[in-house]
């Protein structure tokens, strides 16, 4: 098995070392600009970093052979795109969380039902969607009317798949 320093490596160990190194690359670029189209950015660091870190792995002879590249390669992705598909339900502010917040700015004296309303509408959550929609390109707006681009479209289908494979699937025994 291959060494840094004596130790030795798995490929659990480098896939954890990539993904730990990127998220706080992640992190530390959110401090100094949050990008347009965060999804996009966030494939092009998990990912190109991916490869960064693999050719570096290889080089150094961390990793020796197909399958614990595969393995890192799996790992890595997996949780990748696990997280960049959480991101957008971090990004934007679940009404839960708002509550939560509100209630916590309070303090002692705490909220009334009718500012915990005020609070939760419609329009506070529908509107950043939809704009992270159109940030995104996945939808296109015609004064008052939103469609889908070519680009929502393909995710569409792939999501309108995704439910069918999944949904579908037979009940355990």
């Amino acid at each position: 098995m291959p060494t840094l320093a004596g130790l030795a490596l798995s490929p659990l160990m480098v896939g954890v070392g990539l993904l730990g190194g990127l998220f706080f690359a992640h992190l530390a670029l959110w401090r100094v600009w949050v990008p347009r189209r965060p999804t996009l950015v966030l494939l092009g660091i998990f990912f190109g970093g991916l490869v960064a870190g693999l050719v570096g792995c290889l080089a150094l002879g961390w990793l020796e052979g197909p399958w614990p590249v595969l393995q890192v390669l799996l790992f890595h992705g997996s949780f990748s795109l696990a997280y960049v598909v959480a991101y957008s339900g971090i990004e934007a502010t679940s009404p839960s969380l708002a509550i939560a917040r509100a209630v916590r700015r309070a303090g002692p004296k705490g909220c009334t039902y009718v500012e915990l309303s005020s609070l939760v509408n419609d329009r506070a959550y529908l509107e950043p969607r939809l704009r992270a929609l159109e940030n995104s390109g996945a939808v296109l707006v015609d004064q008052d009317s939103y469609r889908l681009s070519p680009q929502g479209m393909r995710w569409a289908r792939l999501m309108k798949i995704a439910s069918d494979v999944f949904l579908n699937l037979p009940k355990g025994s």
